[in-house]
């Protein structure tokens, strides 16, 4: 395919370079140079140098144009070919393309995706934040929004009782509370209705009568119900008791209904216009003249069952349930003859009525109109500011001016009279108008009594004046609670200065921190479980094995000191064989003493004790139940409890686990050393007390006389053991003063000895002291050759011979395993259903199984708590007063605006 020219040349192979054109038309260059300069045969170029330089991708540089001669294309196939090569070779490229359009359009797709849900998700927050401002904004007008609500639903209420022509009646005891009648009770019932009711009829049957088109109806202006004065007493005996608990001051009469006073001149019908005015029951007389005043005290009972009434002048403790007693009763007191003379009483009959459907109310039906008798008695009853004058006067008469003048004088802008014109059917049309529509201050209201010619309000209804007994108690009610509101605005700045001065001493004393009853209970309790959680990691199976540990190694010294260590013998141990049987022996009395000496029950009372002290220590330490001793005792009795559960059970494992070890004790090498140190640490402790009262001794009695006094002793000893030669030679071997001294000197056999010997001539108090220091100066000689002894090369192996020679680390050995056994067991039987089930008794017991009185007796023994507690509530109350004294402020207001606006709307009476 190539041709060389020239002779050949040794070939340079380089790497094909591919990509770069400079690159390749430098290559290309050097190969020339070199042909050029050795005129050998030379190689044709591989392929891939062809390929770099005829690759149409590349650019071309100048310097690559021409190629030297020496490659030479022998054909055009040649270059076709390779074409066809590299084309085959971006095959693999061409195959991709569907794979990199999937790629780009799935990135697309997801770049997409990632955006819309960015979008969303802000549209989403913005949402959010709007939904956030608007529910702020809306809580924020919380209180218009409940008074708008409010306002509807009182308007709403009182258009539907316009609406539906109702006609509300009082809720007054019955006539008679016999059952055995019911027509007749049913009578009693709508006796009130019938009144009105047949007297409305009556006059707009004559109506339609004389004229061709009916007359309207009149206009109603009872704008709520009688039932609204029961609700109104109810609100102020719910704020008195409020107030009262809270012992905040207030005037009782500023939050009771006004007293109803009714006056007016003899024969007028005042009885008659009470009687009816309480709707049911005839409380007052019919006939004859009224020579004592009567009060009619209305008492609401929630709880009442049935209407009774009480004359606590005449019988206090007798109830009277047949109201029809109550009518002659009444007569019987008050009623006087006209011809006995015109005496009147002062002192008012009292009648308290109590029922379930009363206002707390009270009516004073006074006698008739006198100058010369009554006044004194009117002017008492009308100048008490807070009571309703309901004047009563005959359309037949002129009224007295010394009656409008007392009248006057006791409500000059007549606010609180309300003027009854009676007998209208008596006085002739013109006056009827005349009375009725009078300029006068108070209201005027006309009324036919019962019995009597009721034609004569045919013409006033259709005038729309104001007459009828529905019309009368919507007036006095209306007026009544005109009256109380203007007294509740003194109350309620009352009790807002005391909500403000309350708050800021709270604010101040308990920096607004909320508390219950019920709170600082659970409190007290929480703080108590965490105590006990903490002393449970404190007190574990460490901790019990370490005072099982202590009290076996004082029993494992009590045990040595009464079979070893004051043996006589007690020097030849260390030199003693293997199977020495009197050692081995000893030895083994001293290890079932350990092991045989009810272990179970010694070490299970031993935590017991432990563990109770530690609890009564949370107990005590407990500061929320620094003033709940009754509380520290019950929890201290569900402590008790809890253990005395597992009591015995623990001891009967205690004492099963440790069988094996009242046989035989088999000790490791590492058991051992142990044991060797301990016993080694034991012997150094008991040869320090030893001798730090050997030298306490010393110091009570002295040097010289102690010495004195203990070779005196070690000479008696010596005669003892019957050795005088050594007696007195002072070289005696210890025998009776190795011994510890009996309890009682007189079971002393060497005491015993000097008391026989007159003390050899010294003080007796210090022979009894030189006999202690004997002991424990023997004894501290003793047990250092003890401890040189075990800490020798002997006792380091648990072999045979050590366990005989040194029995003192046998016993410590032992003492360690059964503290061991001991405390695992105790810590798995009794330690961790203790644990697990005293919180659990005290959370049933102290908290759950609490009242609310019982957790506000708690709260009150605690004198802070308490106070804290009494002012929380006195501020809710105050918060609560105040709240139901504005909501009844409100409820008057508007419903005066309502009357207002009702009685604006009825056009004048025509003239004439």
């Amino acid at each position: 395919m190539f041709r060389t020219l020239g002779a050949a040349a040794p070939v340079v192979r380089r790497a094909p370079i591919i990509g770069l054109g400079p690159y390749a038309a430098r290559t290309t260059a050097m190969i020339s140079t070199t042909a050029s300069a050795r005129p050998r045969a030379m190689p044709l170029p591989t392929p891939s140098i062809l390929r770099v330089a005829l690759h149409p991708a590349i650019p071309r540089h100048p310097a690559a144009r021409a190629v030297p001669g020496t490659l030479i294309l022998t054909s055009t196939r040649q270059v076709s070919m390779w074409r066809k090569l590299s084309l085959l070779r971006r095959l693999p490229f061409f195959a991709r393309l569907p794979f990199l359009a999937g790629g780009t359009a799935a990135s697309a797709g997801a770049y997409v995706q990632y955006k819309i849900n960015h979008t969303a998700n802000w549209f989403n927050d913005k949402v959010d934040a709007a939904k956030d401002f608007l529910s702020d904004k809306f809580d924020a007008l919380g209180p218009l929004r409940d008074g708008i609500r409010d306002r509807y639903e009182f308007f709403s209420d009182r258009f539907q009782a316009l609406v539906n022509q109702e006609r509300p009646k009082f809720e007054f005891p019955s006539r008679s509370s016999d059952d055995s009648d019911p027509v007749s009770s049913a009578a009693d019932a709508d006796l009130d209705d019938a009144g009105d009711t047949a007297e409305a009829k009556r006059a707009l049957s004559r109506s339609r009568a004389r004229r061709s088109k009916p007359a309207p109806p009149p206009p109603k202006l009872n704008q709520g119900s009688e039932a609204d004065l029961l609700d109104l007493s109810r609100q102020l005996r719910d704020i008195r008791q409020i107030l009262d608990a809270a012992n905040v001051p207030a005037q009782a009469d500023d939050l009771a209904l006004p007293r109803i006073v009714v006056v007016g001149p003899r024969g007028a019908g005042k009885s008659a216009v009470v009687d009816h005015l309480l709707g049911h029951g005839t409380l007052v007389p019919r006939t004859g003249s009224t020579k004592r005043p009567v009060e009619v005290r209305f008492e609401h009972v929630p709880d009442a069952t049935n209407d009774t009434a009480v004359f606590p002048q005449l019988d206090a403790d007798h109830a009277v349930t047949d109201f029809r007693d109550v009518a002659r009763t009444i007569e019987k007191a008050v009623a006087g003859n006209d011809e006995e003379g015109s005496a009147v009483a002062t002192t008012p009959l009292v009648v308290t009525v109590r029922s379930a459907k009363v206002p707390d109310l009270m009516i004073i039906d006074l006698p008739g109109w006198d100058p010369d008798t009554t006044a004194t008695l009117y002017d008492r009853y009308l100048n008490d500011a807070s009571a309703l004058i309901l004047a009563v006067t005959p359309a037949t008469a002129d009224t007295d001016p010394t009656f409008e003048t007392i009248l006057g004088h006791a409500d000059p802008m007549s606010q609180r009279t309300v003027r009854v014109v009676t007998k209208l059917d008596l006085a002739d049309p013109d006056t009827r108008v005349r009375l009725l529509t009078a300029t006068t201050r108070s209201r005027a209201i006309g009324l036919v009594l019962p019995g009597h010619d009721e034609s004569a309000m045919i013409d006033l209804h259709d005038k729309r004046l104001p007459v009828g007994l529905s019309e009368l108690r919507t007036t006095v009610r209306q007026t009544a609670e005109r009256r109380l509101a203007s007294r509740l605005d003194a109350v309620v700045d009352q009790v807002h200065h005391e909500v403000a001065t309350t708050n800021y001493q709270y604010k101040v004393a308990y920096n607004d921190r909320r508390i219950s009853a019920e709170s600082y209970l659970a409190q007290a309790v929480d703080a108590l479980k965490t105590r006990f959680a903490v002393m449970a990691r404190e007190f574990g199976k460490a901790e019990v094995r370490q005072a099982i540990r202590a009290e076996l190694e004082q029993r494992f010294v009590t045990l040595c000191d009464q079979h070893l260590w004051q043996d006589p013998a007690l020097a030849t141990l260390p030199n003693a064989q293997e199977d020495d049987r009197y050692w081995t022996d000893a030895r083994d009395r001293a290890a079932a003493g350990l092991t045989k000496c009810g272990i179970g029950r010694i070490t299970t009372e031993l935590t017991v004790n432990a563990l109770m002290a530690r609890i009564d220590e949370v107990l005590r330490a407990d500061d929320t139940l620094e003033h709940h001793a009754a509380t520290r005792d019950r929890a201290h009795d569900l402590a008790e409890a809890a253990i005395a559960r597992r009591f015995h059970l623990t001891i009967d494992q205690v004492e099963n686990t440790i069988k094996p070890y009242k046989d035989e004790v088999e000790c490791t090498d590492a058991e051992w050393t142990a044991a060797v140190r301990r016993a080694t640490d034991v012997l150094d402790r008991e040869v320090q007390i030893s001798l730090n009262k050997y030298y306490q001794l010393r110091g009570e009695v002295g040097w010289w006389t102690l010495s004195g006094t203990m070779a005196y002793l070690t000479q008696l000893d010596a005669k003892a053991a019957g050795d005088p030669v050594a007696a007195v030679k002072g070289t005696a071997k210890p025998i009776l003063v190795a011994r510890a001294p009996a309890r009682s000197p007189a079971h002393d056999p060497l005491l015993a000895m000097a008391g026989e010997d007159k003390y050899g001539g010294y003080d007796p108090q210090a022979v009894h002291a030189a006999r202690d220091a004997l002991y424990h100066w023997h004894r501290s000689l003793a047990l250092a050759q003890r401890r040189a002894a075990v800490s020798g090369r002997a006792c380091r192996q648990p072999t045979s011979l050590a366990m005989t020679i040194c029995p003192e680390v046998y016993l410590a050995a032992v003492a360690e395993k059964l503290a061991d056994t001991a405390a695992m067991f105790i810590a798995l039987e009794l330690l961790h259903d203790v644990y697990h089930q005293w919180p659990r008794a005290v959370d049933a017991e102290l908290f759950y199984g609490q009242s609310r009185a019982q957790a506000a007796a708690f709260a009150a023994e605690n004198p802070v708590v308490q106070r804290h507690l009494l002012d929380a509530a006195k501020k809710a109350a105050l918060e609560e007063t105040l709240a139901k004294l504005r909501a009844a402020r409100r409820q008057r207001t508007t419903l005066e605006e309502v009357v207002a606006g009702a009685g604006a709307e009825v056009p004048p009476p025509p003239s004439g």
